[in-house]
């Protein structure tokens, strides 16, 4: 098998299977399909523009006038009326209320009866007849009485109220963001009348905005009149209700301090403190005294040292005894050591130290009893003091109990009062400015009339225009693309077929029943052939294809010129070829050739005789091409070829040619190939570019496939070279390129 045929039999064996590749994924193909359907592009580009064009030049102009409104100005406070203003400050949504307000019917309805637009034909919609679009519509509505008939006459009000709802239609409102400054656009056919109208909205708005701010003053102050009146009854109420608790619950207060603050408290209150105070001073007093006793008691009868004790410290008497006593001591150790123990004075000394302490003694056992004394009137005093806390306690309880209640009413008498003071002071204030109120809004700058007109913008409408017409081409260019049956480049015979095509034949125009070639595609078809002849010199001699049978899936796809033009461009190389037209039935290899049209493959299978002399009936052409040529045979062309006389004509062309080309008739118009198709070495399949179906040409292939037959490949025919390479084809583009560099081009 040669090279060809072992690349025909792998890529038939994947026909069918492979899918189209996505449009516009690579980006040369998504240009290869602008380029293709450039003129579908073009035409809807041309005809949107220019709609476009007729549509915007018609349009009436229009005039936009602008005015602009400060939303809560800062201004100076008067006072406080943050109580009474129906709008918090710095809301989210005060722009859209404020806009809400300008678009509203009854402001609105207000500019239209004050500028007196309903006279206007702009603003009267029930004077202008409609159009036949309109009349057409509104008939079959009516006629299915989906809409009423229209009343001819209308009143005043609604007059008015119609061009209201026109004239919220010729107004636009825009705010940056944080910013309190909204404009306010009106769009007419008059630019004087477009400002008139923005000025006088502004000013029925800023007048709306004060009536709404001094009426809000003046139900205000009348609420607070009224609520004035019921304070005051409220407030002297609750003051006589605290005189008349006080009094009957005997609740008199004393000014005194705490913390350096003036405080009231009760007399039974303030008694009870000094009792408590008095009470703590005795106790602490009464437990000294007891601590003095108790010490000096123990003292006594342990023997201790009585001078270290308070009570005795603090008794000139005992001390002076203590220093006598010390004296006589000292006085008797000293006659001892001198004069003996049995000395009188010894004696006399001894007797008044004994004295001395017995003096003491008495006096210690004095102090033991003032103390005592001291203590026992100390508890006595304890428990009066004791017993008169107690009942000024119970008496200070019950005052407590009946200061709660008096503590609530003068709780309610101080918030009657407060709320009172409040009000009283709003009311003073509403009336100081009640008659200086300013709205909410103020106005920033007038609406003044346009110098030029702010519509139809003729730029930006063809712009857009344009924009959306190239994308309606687009998808257009690419609907059609995908609706695009035939195969036009080598590409789509690759991704619909399985098979990348040996060449490219140029399209050739035809002459009475003659192809004709002007001077470049003469020199374009002259190098394909080149081409595809050099695709056969590549290979083995020896696995070279000797016959060749060239067929189509339908008529008139250029399968006989190529025949032509591929065995001219051998035979001018050298090669010794021989054309056999096999198509019985319509045959075209004598005429395209300019050969009288006589008899010759229909003769040789026909006549017994014929095939010896088969040298005769074969015509030389200039070139050196040999061409057998054939007529209609009344016989059935399928037993002819069948026949064993076609089969020893094919066996001695093998022997005698370097190249056997068999132009046969189209696949699917009659079974004449098939037959044929078994007896050669290979098949080309000639292939129209950009006619012929994809479906028509796969079921052709199929079918020589399924008969056995040994596929060569495929062609492409008819192929414009220059629209292909331009429109992006990186197949004919390169053959084109490379053509017009290394091959001939005549």
């Amino acid at each position: 098998m040669s090279g060809f045929e072992q690349q025909g039999a792998i890529q038939g064996a994947s026909l069918g299977q492979g899918s189209p590749e996505p449009l516009g994924v690579p980006f040369t193909r998504f240009v290869g399909v602008i380029r293709r359907q450039g003129w579908a592009i073009l035409t809807v580009l041309a005809l949107g523009l220019g709609l476009t064009t007729v549509v915007v030049y018609r349009m009436t102009p229009r005039y936009t006038a602008q005015v602009s409104i400060l939303i809560e100005p800062r201004r100076t406070q008067v006072s406080d009326l943050q109580a009474i203003s129906s709008e918090p400050e710095n809301a989210p949504n005060i722009m859209r209320t404020q806009i809400d307000i300008l678009r509203s019917p009854d402001l609105l309805n207000g500019v239209v009866r004050e500028l007196k637009l309903t006279q206007l034909p702009e603003f009267a919609p029930w004077e202008q007849e409609p159009s036949l679009v309109g009349q057409a519509i509104d008939a079959v509505l009516m006629a299915f009485h989906l809409r009423q008939p229209q009343v001819t006459e209308v009143n005043e009000v609604s007059r008015i109220q119609l061009s209201g709802l026109y004239l919220a239609g010729k107004i636009s409102f825009s705010n940056e963001a944080r910013s309190n400054v909204l404009h306010l656009s009106v769009e007419t056919e008059d630019g004087a009348l477009s400002a008139q109208i923005a000025n006088e909205i502004a000013r029925q708005f800023l007048d709306f905005k004060r009536h709404q701010k001094f009426a809000a003053t003046q139900r205000a102050h009348e609420w607070f009149q009224e609520r004035l009146g019921e304070l005051v009854v409220k407030v002297r109420a609750a003051e006589q209700a605290v005189q008349l608790f006080r009094e009957a619950n005997g609740l008199t207060e004393v000014p005194t301090f705490r913390n350096g603050a003036q405080a009231y408290a009760s007399i039974n209150a303030q008694q009870m403190v000094q009792t408590n105070q008095q009470l703590m001073q005795l106790m602490s007093e009464r437990a000294q005294k007891e601590a003095q006793l108790q010490e000096m008691n123990r003292v006594l009868q342990q023997g201790g040292r009585v001078e270290a004790l308070p009570t005795v410290v603090q008794s000139s008497l005992i001390q002076r005894l203590r220093e006598l006593e010390v004296t006589l001591a000292g006085r008797e150790a000293e006659i001892a050591a001198t004069l003996g123990d049995r000395s009188p004075d010894l004696v006399s000394v001894r007797s008044q130290r004994r004295g001395v302490q017995r003096r003491i003694q008495e006096e210690m056992a004095n102090l033991t009893g003032g103390l005592q004394n001291e203590v026992t009137t100390l508890q006595t005093q304890e428990q009066r003091l004791r017993a008169t806390f107690a009942e000024l306690r119970g008496r200070v309880s019950v005052e407590n109990l009946a200061e709660v209640r008096l503590h609530g009413l003068l709780a309610e008498a101080q918030a009657s009062r407060g709320i009172y003071e409040s009000f009283l002071q709003r009311a003073t204030q509403l009336a100081n400015v009640s008659g200086i109120q300013e709205p909410d809004a103020e106005l920033v700058s007038r609406a003044a009339a346009p110098l030029s007109a702010s519509a139809p913008k003729k730029g930006r409408l063809l712009v857009v225009a344009g924009g959306l017409s190239l994308v309606l081409g687009l998808l257009l260019a690419f609907m059609l693309e995908r609706l695009r049956t035939g195969i036009g480049t080598p590409e789509d015979m690759e991704v619909w077929l399985g098979f990348t095509p040996i060449g490219l034949v140029p399209r050739v125009t035809m002459r009475r029943n003659r192809p004709q070639l002007e001077a470049p595609s003469a020199m374009e078809f002259s190098a394909a052939m080149s081409r595809i002849r050099g695709n056969f010199q590549v290979l083995d001699p020896e696995r070279r294809p000797r016959l060749v049978m060239v067929t189509s899936a339908l008529p008139k796809e250029g399968k006989s010129v190529f025949s032509v033009g591929m065995a001219e461009s051998a035979a001018r190389a050298g090669w010794r070829v021989l054309l056999i037209d096999c198509d019985m039935r319509r045959p075209s290899i004598a005429r395209y050739l300019g050969l009288p049209v006589s008899a010759g493959l229909d003769r040789v299978l026909g006549e017994a005789s014929a095939l010896g002399d088969r040298g005769k009936l074969i015509h030389r052409m200039p070139s050196g091409l040999h061409v057998m040529p054939t007529e209609p045979s009344s016989r059935n062309p399928q037993d002819l070829l069948d026949s064993d006389r076609m089969r020893q004509l094919i066996k001695w062309a093998r022997e005698e040619f370097d190249l056997v080309v068999l132009d046969a008739p189209p696949v699917l118009a009659v079974a004449d190939p098939m037959i044929l198709a078994r007896q050669v070495d290979s098949v080309l399949v000639a292939v129209c570019a950009e006619r012929t179906p994809q479906a028509t040409v796969r079921a052709a292939i199929k079918l020589l496939q399924g008969s056995g037959v040994r596929m060569l490949g495929t062609v492409l025919t008819q192929v414009r070279m220059r629209r292909m390479a331009g429109r992006g084809d990186g197949i004919a583009r390169a053959w084109h390129s490379a053509g017009s560099y290394y091959g001939p081009r005549a």
